[in-house]
Protein backbone atom coordinates (compact mmCIF):
# COMPACT_ATOMS: atom_id res chain seq x y z
CA UNK A 1 0.00 0.00 0.00
CA UNK A 2 1.26 3.52 -0.81
CA UNK A 3 1.83 6.25 1.51
CA UNK A 4 -1.54 8.64 1.46
CA UNK A 5 -0.76 12.05 0.54
CA UNK A 6 -2.11 15.05 2.70
CA UNK A 7 -5.48 16.04 2.31
CA UNK A 8 -4.56 19.49 1.14
CA UNK A 9 -4.86 22.02 -1.54
CA UNK A 10 -5.98 25.55 -3.01
CA UNK A 11 -9.76 26.34 -3.32
CA UNK A 12 -8.79 27.21 -7.16
CA UNK A 13 -8.07 23.35 -7.63
CA UNK A 14 -12.03 22.55 -7.72
CA UNK A 15 -11.36 24.10 -11.35
CA UNK A 16 -9.23 20.95 -12.43
CA UNK A 17 -11.32 18.57 -10.90
CA UNK A 18 -14.20 19.94 -12.29
CA UNK A 19 -12.75 19.89 -15.62
CA UNK A 20 -11.91 15.85 -15.05
CA UNK A 21 -15.39 15.20 -14.19
CA UNK A 22 -16.51 16.88 -17.24
CA UNK A 23 -14.27 14.75 -19.24
CA UNK A 24 -16.10 11.76 -18.08
CA UNK A 25 -20.04 13.41 -18.78
CA UNK A 26 -20.96 10.90 -21.63
CA UNK A 27 -23.03 12.89 -24.94
CA UNK A 28 -26.23 13.66 -24.52
CA UNK A 29 -25.90 15.22 -21.18
CA UNK A 30 -26.12 19.37 -20.81
CA UNK A 31 -24.00 20.52 -17.98
CA UNK A 32 -23.46 23.57 -15.76
CA UNK A 33 -20.75 24.41 -13.10
CA UNK A 34 -22.23 24.24 -9.68
CA UNK A 35 -22.16 27.51 -8.46
CA UNK A 36 -19.71 28.23 -5.20
CA UNK A 37 -18.74 31.43 -3.73
CA UNK A 38 -16.83 32.58 -0.42
CA UNK A 39 -16.45 34.65 2.24
CA UNK A 40 -14.92 38.12 0.51
CA UNK A 41 -11.53 37.79 2.68
CA UNK A 42 -10.86 34.34 2.01
CA UNK A 43 -7.71 33.45 -0.80
CA UNK A 44 -8.46 30.83 -2.85
CA UNK A 45 -5.24 30.24 -3.88
CA UNK A 46 -3.92 29.46 -0.25
CA UNK A 47 -2.97 25.98 0.17
CA UNK A 48 -5.70 24.82 2.84
CA UNK A 49 -5.63 23.29 5.75
CA UNK A 50 -3.19 26.23 7.09
CA UNK A 51 -2.33 28.45 9.82
CA UNK A 52 -5.40 30.13 9.45
CA UNK A 53 -7.73 28.09 8.06
CA UNK A 54 -6.54 24.69 10.55
CA UNK A 55 -8.01 21.42 9.70
CA UNK A 56 -11.04 21.41 12.57
CA UNK A 57 -10.79 18.94 15.37
CA UNK A 58 -14.85 18.35 15.45
CA UNK A 59 -15.46 18.92 11.86
CA UNK A 60 -14.64 19.15 8.37
CA UNK A 61 -12.83 21.57 5.96
CA UNK A 62 -13.70 21.44 1.90
CA UNK A 63 -10.50 22.64 0.95
CA UNK A 64 -11.19 22.17 -3.13
CA UNK A 65 -14.60 21.24 -5.00
CA UNK A 66 -15.52 20.78 -8.15
CA UNK A 67 -19.40 20.07 -9.25
CA UNK A 68 -21.74 19.87 -12.39
CA UNK A 69 -25.23 19.87 -12.76
CA UNK A 70 -26.24 17.36 -15.08
CA UNK A 71 -29.28 17.49 -17.52
CA UNK A 72 -31.28 15.17 -19.90
CA UNK A 73 -34.77 13.86 -20.25
CA UNK A 74 -36.00 16.59 -18.08
CA UNK A 75 -34.33 15.53 -15.47
CA UNK A 76 -31.48 16.66 -13.15
CA UNK A 77 -28.48 15.35 -11.53
CA UNK A 78 -25.29 16.46 -10.12
CA UNK A 79 -21.39 14.93 -10.33
CA UNK A 80 -19.17 16.18 -7.48
CA UNK A 81 -15.13 16.04 -6.01
CA UNK A 82 -14.06 17.62 -3.16
CA UNK A 83 -11.08 17.19 -0.57
CA UNK A 84 -12.27 17.28 2.82
CA UNK A 85 -9.69 18.29 5.71
CA UNK A 86 -10.27 16.97 9.35
CA UNK A 87 -7.55 16.22 12.38
CA UNK A 88 -9.96 14.06 14.22
CA UNK A 89 -9.95 10.57 13.11
CA UNK A 90 -13.41 8.28 12.74
CA UNK A 91 -15.15 11.11 10.28
CA UNK A 92 -15.33 8.37 7.73
CA UNK A 93 -17.04 4.85 8.30
CA UNK A 94 -15.28 1.72 7.79
CA UNK A 95 -15.69 -0.15 4.47
CA UNK A 96 -18.13 -2.64 5.49
CA UNK A 97 -18.76 -5.75 2.41
CA UNK A 98 -22.07 -5.72 1.22
CA UNK A 99 -22.50 -2.33 1.45
CA UNK A 100 -18.92 -0.98 0.42
CA UNK A 101 -15.96 -2.40 -2.36
CA UNK A 102 -12.73 -1.56 -2.10
CA UNK A 103 -11.27 -0.86 -5.58
CA UNK A 104 -7.31 -0.66 -5.53
CA UNK A 105 -5.29 -0.25 -8.64
CA UNK A 106 -1.41 0.33 -8.58
CA UNK A 107 -1.57 0.41 -4.29
CA UNK A 108 -3.91 3.11 -4.30
CA UNK A 109 -7.50 2.02 -2.70
CA UNK A 110 -11.21 3.78 -3.11
CA UNK A 111 -13.62 2.80 -1.28
CA UNK A 112 -17.12 2.43 -3.50
CA UNK A 113 -20.51 2.35 -2.39
CA UNK A 114 -24.04 2.57 -3.96
CA UNK A 115 -27.31 3.84 -2.48
CA UNK A 116 -31.18 5.04 -3.34
CA UNK A 117 -33.31 7.68 -2.09
CA UNK A 118 -35.71 10.21 -2.93
CA UNK A 119 -33.18 11.34 -4.94
CA UNK A 120 -33.05 8.41 -7.43
CA UNK A 121 -29.42 5.95 -7.12
CA UNK A 122 -26.02 7.10 -6.15
CA UNK A 123 -22.25 6.60 -6.14
CA UNK A 124 -19.63 7.44 -3.95
CA UNK A 125 -16.01 6.64 -4.26
CA UNK A 126 -13.43 7.72 -1.34
CA UNK A 127 -10.13 7.85 -1.05
CA UNK A 128 -8.30 8.11 2.08
CA UNK A 129 -5.81 10.62 2.64
CA UNK A 130 -3.50 11.84 5.15
CA UNK A 131 -5.67 14.10 7.74
CA UNK A 132 -8.86 13.92 5.25
CA UNK A 133 -10.52 11.85 2.27
CA UNK A 134 -11.27 13.29 -1.65
CA UNK A 135 -14.75 11.68 -2.37
CA UNK A 136 -16.82 11.98 -6.15
CA UNK A 137 -20.55 11.62 -5.87
CA UNK A 138 -22.50 11.16 -8.46
CA UNK A 139 -26.62 11.51 -8.24
CA UNK A 140 -29.16 10.46 -10.54
CA UNK A 141 -31.29 13.27 -9.00
CA UNK A 142 -31.12 16.09 -5.65
CA UNK A 143 -33.48 15.19 -2.54
CA UNK A 144 -37.00 16.87 -2.90
CA UNK A 145 -36.73 18.64 0.55
CA UNK A 146 -33.48 21.26 -0.20
CA UNK A 147 -33.79 24.82 -0.97
CA UNK A 148 -31.18 26.94 -2.88
CA UNK A 149 -29.46 29.85 -1.95
CA UNK A 150 -29.36 32.45 -4.95
CA UNK A 151 -26.31 34.01 -5.26
CA UNK A 152 -27.51 37.34 -3.98
CA UNK A 153 -27.68 35.49 -0.86
CA UNK A 154 -31.59 35.78 -1.02
CA UNK A 155 -33.19 32.85 0.90
CA UNK A 156 -35.36 30.88 -2.10
CA UNK A 157 -38.34 29.86 0.00
CA UNK A 158 -39.79 27.64 -2.78
CA UNK A 159 -37.64 24.35 -2.84
CA UNK A 160 -35.99 24.05 -6.30
CA UNK A 161 -37.51 20.66 -7.50
CA UNK A 162 -36.60 18.67 -10.96
CA UNK A 163 -37.11 15.43 -11.83
CA UNK A 164 -33.90 13.33 -11.49
CA UNK A 165 -32.23 12.18 -14.85
CA UNK A 166 -33.70 8.86 -16.43
CA UNK A 167 -30.80 7.02 -15.55
CA UNK A 168 -27.30 7.63 -13.53
CA UNK A 169 -25.00 7.73 -16.81
CA UNK A 170 -21.93 6.48 -14.63
CA UNK A 171 -20.96 3.24 -13.47
CA UNK A 172 -19.36 2.16 -10.35
CA UNK A 173 -15.81 1.36 -12.19
CA UNK A 174 -16.11 4.95 -13.83
CA UNK A 175 -16.56 6.87 -10.51
CA UNK A 176 -13.92 4.63 -8.60
CA UNK A 177 -12.02 5.63 -11.75
CA UNK A 178 -12.34 9.44 -11.11
CA UNK A 179 -11.44 9.43 -7.12
CA UNK A 180 -8.25 7.24 -8.30
CA UNK A 181 -7.14 9.60 -11.18
CA UNK A 182 -3.86 11.38 -8.95
CA UNK A 183 -4.97 14.55 -11.06
CA UNK A 184 -7.57 15.03 -8.38
CA UNK A 185 -4.97 15.92 -6.05
CA UNK A 186 -3.42 18.85 -6.04
CA UNK A 187 -0.22 17.30 -4.21
CA UNK A 188 -0.78 13.48 -5.18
Amino acid sequence: MKDLPAARAAYTHGATMRGLLLAAVPAGYTTADYPTSYDKDFDPNAVLPNAKFPAPAKGLLNVAFGGLMLQAGGGEGMLTASIWATSSTGQLEECVPGSCEVVTVDGVSVEVRTWSDEGGRHISATRRLTGGWLSVIASQGLATGGTETPLDGAQNRHPRVKPALPVLPFTTQQIAALALNPAMLQFP
